[in-house]
Parts: structure tokens; C-alpha cells; sequence
């Protein structure tokens, strides 16, 4: 990893002093490995609330402008971050769990008159018979599926769900909400995961994603970053995610079910990033 402080990019340096307080460090970090792009979100996270942080993709470089502390912090980070991408493996468990309801009714029977003519209800009272009586219950079971994936870290990779899958009403119309119209005649569903290793930590970003062809033959994919997660978490333990938002979830419960699986309610995912 070299630091230097290249003139191209001297304006992004005044750009992001001018708003920082007066004692600021100033920092430009030309990484060897990894993009600028891809480390931007990681090493912003890094920084102190005032901090500023800027990309420059032609020399591949991080401009910072914060306390000394935290500067020291991205660096000592970045020696971890900016090295020759290692090996990972990401096993990942999407949880199902449904909710049905039941309903159920029972009758009792009471004879009157000498006929003896059958009555279902409430017997009156101080008569002999069983009352009729509904329970509506609720039942919910949870299954789900583990599916693991090898990569570099840093890498995306996919993990399909559904193959074949018809392009329906509804994708059309989770698609328009989240601004895309497209209509596939069949498509291929599942999720983008990139896991990048830290210091005993993993960050994993999971997107959404489908692709397929158009009648025209023309192919394309939507990614769904909206409904995309991002989290980090220790290496080598199984850590629940949960479900996201309301949007997200119909994204994930839509890919879900297209690979063969029942309708449910509530998603969660649960992964856990093995160095290899």
C-alpha cells in the first residue's frame, strides 16, 4: 500500500477540506489491490461523524479528510483490506416461516318432546345437551435451505434460486415498483453475495437479483439494491440477519417461492463467512 498525494486530484482535496473543522488531517491512500470504488463504503465507515471520504477512480485512490485517530484507523485497516484477495466461502440459510389459520367447529345434540326431535345449539338452561362452540387458531411452521458459495473476497457471486422461472403478473408489478419495466418470457432468480474479510470480520452484501431474456431474444437482469442487505459479521459463527423492510421482503419472498418453495410470511437469512 502506497500513500502519496497526487496533483490530479488536488481540487477533491480542497473540495472536502472546506467543509471540515481547521486542524483536520488530510490523507490520500493509493490502494494496490483492491478498487477505490469497492472499498469506499467499508473505509467510510471507519471515519469519525465529521470525516470526509472520496473516491478517485482514475489513480485508484482514497482521499480522506478526518481526525487524526480515525485516519490512523483506515490505514491500519487498509493494511488488512488492500492485500491480495483471499478465499472464502459463504454459506447462507434462508429461513421460511408460514403462518396458517385453522377453524374448526363442534355441535352438541339434545332430544326434546316426546318425538324426540333433534335441536343443535345452546341447550337452555338446566337441559341436558352440549353447546355449540368455533375456535379459529393460528399454526406456523418454519423450514428452510442452506446453500453455500466459494469466492475471493471481495468478489461477487450468485447463488441461484429459481431457473425457468415464468416472468409473471406479479414480478411485473414488483418490478415496476422498484422503477424497472421489463417483461421476460422465462428467467433465472436468486441473489448476488459479496463478502469482503476483515480483522476476525466479514462485510457481506446480499442483492436480489433476476435475469432472463425478452421475446425478442434481447437478455438483461434487474438487481434489486433497494431490497439489498448489508451487514458485518464475526467469521466462522452463524449470525441471523432477520428480514428487512417491507419492500425488500417482497423481493426476497418473490425469489424465495420461485424456487419451488410454499408461500410464507416472514424471511430471514442467516449466513456465516468461512476463511479458507
Amino acid at each position: 500500500m502506497k500513500r502519496s498525494v497526487p496533483a490530479i486530484i488536488a481540487a477533491i482535496v480542497l473540495a472536502l477540506i472546506a467543509p471540515v473543522a481547521a486542524g483536520a488531517a488530510v490523507e490520500v491512500i493509493s490502494l494496490r489491490y483492491r478498487s477505490a470504488a469497492e472499498l469506499l463504503p467499508i473505509v467510510r465507515s471507519l471515519l469519525s461523524a465529521d470525516g470526509k471520504i472520496s473516491a478517485d477512480e482514475r489513480t485508484n485512490s482514497l482521499i480522506i479528510v478526518d481526525s487524526d485517530e480515525a485516519v490512523a484507523r483506515v490505514i491500519h485497516s487498509l493494511a488488512t483490506l488492500d492485500a491480495i484477495p483471499r478465499q472464502v466461502t459463504v454459506r447462507v440459510r434462508f429461513q421460511e416461516s408460514t403462518e396458517r389459520e385453522e377453524h374448526s367447529a363442534s355441535a352438541g345434540l339434545r332430544v326434546s318432546g316426546d318425538q324426540g326431535a333433534v335441536a343443535v345449539g345452546r341447550p337452555p338452561h338446566g337441559r341436558e345437551g352440549v353447546q355449540v362452540r368455533a375456535e379459529e387458531r393460528s399454526r406456523t411452521s418454519s423450514g428452510g435451505s442452506e446453500q453455500f458459495i466459494s469466492t475471493l473476497s471481495g468478489s461477487w457471486a450468485f447463488i441461484q434460486v429459481g431457473r425457468e422461472v415464468p416472468f409473471t403478473a406479479r414480478w411485473s408489478e414488483i418490478c415496476r415498483r422498484h422503477g424497472r419495466t421489463v417483461v421476460f418470457q422465462r428467467m433465472e432468480t436468486g441473489f448476488e453475495v459479496k463478502a469482503v474479510l476483515l480483522a476476525g470480520m466479514a462485510e457481506v452484501e446480499i442483492v436480489p437479483r433476476i435475469s432472463g431474456a425478452s421475446s425478442s431474444g434481447r437478455s438483461g437482469e434487474i438487481r434489486f439494491a433497494q431490497a439489498s442487505t448489508r451487514v458485518q459479521v464475526p467469521t466462522g459463527r452463524w449470525i441471523y440477519i432477520g428480514g428487512s423492510e417491507q419492500g425488500a421482503n417482497e423481493v426476497v419472498r418473490a425469489i424465495l417461492e420461485s424456487g419451488g418453495r410454499r408461500h410464507f410470511t416472514q424471511p430471514g437469512i442467516e449466513l456465516m463467512v468461512e476463511e479458507r
